[in-house]
């Protein structure tokens, strides 16, 4: 049977984002804090991006993004 599993890419870390990104990872936490890149998820105290997400963001221009759905309810 297949099992559904998470890809070790699918979360990426504020150092792989950086990477990607080609930027500082002090860059990456000012563009968090500013709200001016996709916000993280949070698991206990490990805070990571949503890779697809982050791909859409940069592929729509690196647009300020606007609040997700879930952040309305």
């Amino acid at each position: 049977h297949d099992s559904a599993k998470l890809s070790p890419s699918l979360l990426l870390t504020v150092e792989q984002v950086a990477d990607q990104l080609q930027i500082s990872t002090r860059s990456v936490r000012r563009l968090r804090k500013a709200r001016k890149i996709p916000q993280p998820v949070l698991i206990g105290s490990s805070v990571r991006w949503n890779e697809v997400e982050l791909r859409r963001w940069v592929e729509a221009g690196c647009t300020i993004p606007t609040s997700r759905e879930s952040d309305r309810e």
